[in-house]
Parts: C-alpha cells; sequence; structure tokens
C-alpha cells in the first residue's frame, strides 16, 4: 500500500487507524466501552437536547451508525431514552450519573495515553498540532458544503 499511495495520504490513513486502535484498547480496559460509545456519550453531553438525530449530525454519522451504540449504553444504564415531550415521535437521549461517570472515567484515560504518546512536556507541540488540525477540519466541512 506504501508505495501507491502519497506519503501524505498514508500519513493520515495511518495515523487515523493507529489512534482509533490505542484509544479503543484504552477505553475498552479502563471502562468497558468502545470508542465509539465513548463519543456518543460526548457528544449526548454537547447538546441542550439530544436525539439520534442531533448526536449523529454532530458526530458525523448516519442515525442508523449509532443506533446500535445507543442501545448498547442504555443497557449498560450509560443512557436513558423517553419521548419528547412536545412531540412524542422523537426521543430525548438523556446521559446517567453512570454515564457521566464512565465519560469522565475514559476522558481521563485518553488524556493519559495521549501523555504517554506525546510526553507531558510536548503540550505547546501538541496544542500546536491541535490548531493545524482544526483548521483542516474546517476547510475540509467547508469543502464538502460546496460539494
Amino acid at each position: 500500500m506504501k508505495k501507491n499511495l502519497p506519503s501524505h495520504l498514508y500519513s493520515m490513513y495511518k495515523l487515523q487507524t493507529l489512534m482509533d486502535r490505542y484509544m479503543d484498547e484504552t477505553l475498552k480496559k479502563s471502562c468497558g466501552i468502545t470508542r465509539s460509545q465513548y463519543f456518543v456519550l460526548l457528544g449526548i453531553t454537547q447538546e441542550t437536547v439530544s436525539t439520534q438525530r442531533t448526536i449523529a449530525g454532530l458526530l458525523g454519522v448516519s442515525e442508523v451508525a449509532i443506533s446500535k451504540q445507543l442501545t448498547l449504553l442504555e443497557k449498560a444504564g450509560y443512557i436513558t431514552k423517553a419521548p419528547m415531550l412536545w412531540d412524542k415521535r422523537s426521543i430525548v437521549i438523556s446521559i446517567t450519573k453512570k454515564g457521566v461517570s464512565i465519560l469522565s472515567i475514559g476522558t481521563k484515560k485518553l488524556e493519559t495515553l495521549f501523555e504517554k504518546i506525546f510526553g507531558t512536556n510536548q503540550k505547546n507541540k501538541v496544542l500546536m498540532l491541535d490548531a493545524e488540525m482544526k483548521k483542516m477540519l474546517h476547510i475540509l466541512e467547508h469543502f464538502i458544503q460546496k460539494n
């Protein structure tokens, strides 16, 4: 794969694959949840009223893609689902105290992982990398909206 793929494309692919794998392993070991479930829980906390649609939109995935994760999170007691008061067809998704706790543990474990990977003395480099990734994300989102 490396020989036919431009270096920057391979680097982005490999970075994403490795980060996904190590985040997944860290969360499974420490919390018993997957990276996808972690981000669904995080997404719920970002919205005033969370529905499957708002969470999917925030995470940039389809509603179908998070449906299974929501079911697993509900069975584990991390979220609850209830009909919306003003629109009974829509379901409001709320994070439970247990969900908040596991999200907090997961966040701490991921922060520790990043410190192990990048080192605690590399904070400025990590912040600069974050700023560059945000710029790239903005460019990509703008491109997608136009096309």
